[in-house]
């Protein structure tokens, strides 16, 4: 048994070896897939180039306007000094263009963005401009719009006499609605009398977090260029300027405006669709000078109103300061009321406090009074 067995394993074995010799026969092995070459005596071998990547598509944007200032050259001509914003890393300048149209230079200023959601940058970049102002009219009024809002008003001065732009005194600022836009109406004076000042107009400085920062301008002789002492008339005329703040505010924020450095009002952006308000004196209960803890020579008054008509038909308005005399601060404290006599109001009759800012520039140990809707408070600057 045992030597039969190992003939049948032997025979078995030599079957085993023969089948895989005759596997390995039938199936060489495979070869590499060959690299693709040049003809021959054109060069190295060449590999697929990968895809030539496209630019961006990009589309035009109005840039966001930081300033504008119109500059007179010394050779009596004028230019905008345009500065915009560059609000990301991916946004480019790409052009100021200015059209004509009668009195008004409307100028557009254009950025570049990519098309899409696309990872820029948080870098707030700036772009200056200048553009050239040709063919004014001297004595002629100009005004300013750049990307669809005014921005400037000017006077081309046509007087030979040597004279330079001085920030007007001013007695009054007042804020007016009517259709849904806002207007600052700016009362100043001609310090220098007409014959050695005259009308220039206004430079909406900036228009940033729910403030206007204005400056109102005139044209007064250079007297560091005049041969003499110059003789001016003491009239000094009263002038009115009219300066748009613009429409489409925030309906239920409250907006404040300085003009030439002194804060002069707050008013609260109506709702368009609301119902139909109007201005009111606001009755005051208190009056409270407190100095500034950042500057000298600053004051606020702390006031205290009512709304008359309660909560329902009056909201608070804002107000308005005016410092006509050196001694005396007119401030005007205004709710907005329903305009219906006969609406029917809750009788809450809230009070309400106001932090008006009376400005800078008071002289110590010098007293002041303050009006408020009638009411007096008197301090001594410190």
């Amino acid at each position: 048994m045992f030597t039969k067995s190992r003939i049948a394993l032997g025979i078995v074995a030599a079957l085993l070896v023969a089948l895989l010799a005759a596997a390995c026969t039938a199936a060489p092995a495979a070869s590499p897939s060959p690299v693709p070459t040049q003809p021959s005596g054109e060069g190295t071998p060449q590999v697929n180039p990968s895809p030539t990547p496209q630019p961006m598509e990009r589309e035009e944007v109005a840039a966001p306007i930081e300033s504008v200032d119109v500059v007179r050259l010394p050779g009596g001509g004028y230019s905008l000094k345009i500065v915009s914003g560059l609000p990301s890393g991916c946004a480019a300048f790409k052009d100021a263009v200015l059209v004509r149209d009668g009195d008004t230079l409307n100028v557009s200023v254009i950025n570049t963005m990519p098309v899409g959601v696309v990872a820029c940058t948080m870098i707030y970049g700036y772009h200056e401009t200048d553009i050239a102002l040709d063919g004014l009219t001297p004595g002629g009024k100009y005004t300013v719009a750049v990307n669809g809002s005014v921005t400037n008003a000017f006077t081309v001065l046509n007087d030979e006499r040597p004279m330079t732009i001085g920030v007007s005194p001013v007695w009054s600022a007042e804020v007016r609605h009517a259709d849904g836009a806002y207007t600052l109406v700016v009362v100043s004076t001609l310090p220098l009398g007409s014959s050695c000042s005259k009308v220039n107009g206004f430079d909406i400085v900036s228009r940033y977090n729910n403030r206007f920062e204005v400056n109102v301008t005139h044209y007064r002789i250079d007297e560091s260029k005049m041969d003499g002492p110059v003789a001016c008339t003491a009239d000094l005329p009263i002038v009115s300027t009219e300066i748009p703040l613009g429409s489409g505010l925030n309906a239920g924020e409250h907006y404040d405006v300085a003009v030439n450095g002194q804060p002069t009002n707050s008013f609260l952006a109506r709702d368009p669709n609301g119902p139909a308000m109007t201005i009111a004196e606001a009755p005051i209960e208190r009056i409270d000078i407190v100095r500034s803890e950042m500057f000298a020579d600053e004051y606020y008054a702390n006031v205290t109103y009512r709304q008359p008509r309660g909560s329902s038909c009056s909201d608070f308005n804002g107000y308005d300061v005016s410092r006509e005399s050196g001694d005396t601060i007119q401030v005007t404290v205004t709710n907005l009321e329903a305009a219906d006599p006969n609406a029917a109001c809750t009788r809450d009759l809230p009070v309400g406090q106001v932090k008006v800012p009376l400005g800078r520039g008071f002289e110590s140990g010098h007293t002041y009074q303050v009006v408020v809707n009638g009411v007096s408070e008197s301090f001594t600057a410190q």
